[in-house]
């Protein structure tokens, strides 16, 4: 069975997150080695970012290791071409020393010119595998279901123009300057009163309700909350 592990420290308690959506409402898949093998994070966006909860190294999807063989490898990989770079370094420093002397500043050029080809193309991120792709669109696809069934995803629902963040603030009853008069009905209901008032720079609004704590709310036509008390 494929899993994700953490290319640092190789192990296998990761999450993944998909920016947009709060940390608080993550969900947790099962960490097993014939499971996902990494944690469901929120979604938002079709970006994942997977975060060991072992080291907290933070990487993305094809980055880390699929089985402890390739996590060894990986790690073996590395050592290796540390000693490569350091090879090459010296080479590089000889080459640029004889050039001084003997005149052979091009050579010098084609050599660094390579090295950082070489360099580029080493640290491109491994191509996602077949089951490390599987893997992903089963914490994706559960972390929307998740979504969809609590009460900020209904709410966003029949709200489109709401963001994901604004969403929960209303389920959990928040109150915030900035906040839309549509988020307060979505808390407490129609308003018992509602006001108008001009005095000569367009209408203002007092929405109050009687049963609440602060109860009056203040705003212009545009409905956004300027001020409660």
């Amino acid at each position: 069975m494929s899993q994700i592990l953490c290319p640092k420290c190789g192990s296998d308690q990761v999450t993944a997150d998909k920016k947009g959506f709060s940390g608080k409402k993550a969900v947790a898949g099962a960490v097993l080695t014939g499971g996902i093998g990494i944690l469901a994070g929120t979604l938002g966006s079709n970006k994942i970012k997977i975060t060991c909860l072992s080291c907290g190294n933070v990487f993305k999807p094809g980055q880390g290791a699929s089985s402890v063989a390739d996590f060894n490898k990986k790690k073996a990989d590395e050592k290796s071409a540390q000693k490569g770079c350091a090879v090459l370094i010296a080479v590089i420093f000889v080459i640029y020393f004889f050039s001084k002397i003997f005149g052979c500043g091009d050579e010098e050029k084609k050599s660094t010119s390579n090295s950082q080809q070489n360099s580029t193309t080493s640290s491109s991120p491994a191509p996602l595998t077949k089951q490390q792709q599987d893997s992903l669109d089963k914490v994706e696809a559960l972390a929307q279901k998740k979504w969809d069934n609590s009460k900020a995803g209904k709410l966003q629902k029949k709200h489109t123009d709401w963001t994901n963040e604004e969403c929960e603030l209303v389920a959990q009853h928040k109150i915030w300057i900035g906040m839309r008069i549509d988020m307060l009905r979505a808390e407490r209901g129609n308003p018992n009163s509602a006001t108008p008032s001009n005095y000569g720079d367009g209408n203002n609004w007092q929405w109050c309700w009687d049963d609440y704590t602060p109860s009056c709310f203040y705003g212009g036509e545009d409905g956004i909350i300027t001020s409660y008390n």
